[in-house]
């Protein structure tokens, strides 16, 4: 599978951050099944948050304060807020499959305004 999406991005199907999204929601199936297990790239906790903060494009402190008035915005930066909102949707269901109670403070930053973006 991560072959297939790698391959999606090389021939320009799909951006790196489409990828991301898509391989957090896969993990996040996945682990609701099986264990985590380190170095597995679909089952390894650590590189799929830290996937997410890499592909992340703003900060959610940014995301928040825009996140009030998005409908004024222009298309570029609802489409931003977007990408946002989906790379941390599916890092917040990839956090529940996982049970932890330790979950980065950040995604739970990300977690809160959720529901606040478009």
């Amino acid at each position: 599978m991560v072959y297939a999406l790698d391959a999606s991005v090389a021939v320009d199907d799909m951006d790196r951050r489409e990828r991301a999204t898509r391989l957090l929601n896969l993990s996040a199936l996945l682990l609701e099944r099986v264990e985590p297990k380190d170095g597995v790239v679909l089952l390894g906790p650590a590189h799929l948050l830290a996937l997410l903060f890499e592909e992340v494009p703003i900060a959610v402190d940014e995301a928040r304060a825009l996140a009030s008035h998005w409908r004024d915005l222009n298309i570029a930066e609802i489409r931003r807020l977007r990408i946002a909102r989906n790379l941390a949707t599916a890092a917040v269901l990839l956090s529940k499959a996982l049970r932890d109670k330790s979950v980065d403070a950040r995604l739970r930053k990300w977690e809160g305004i959720l529901p606040l973006l478009p």
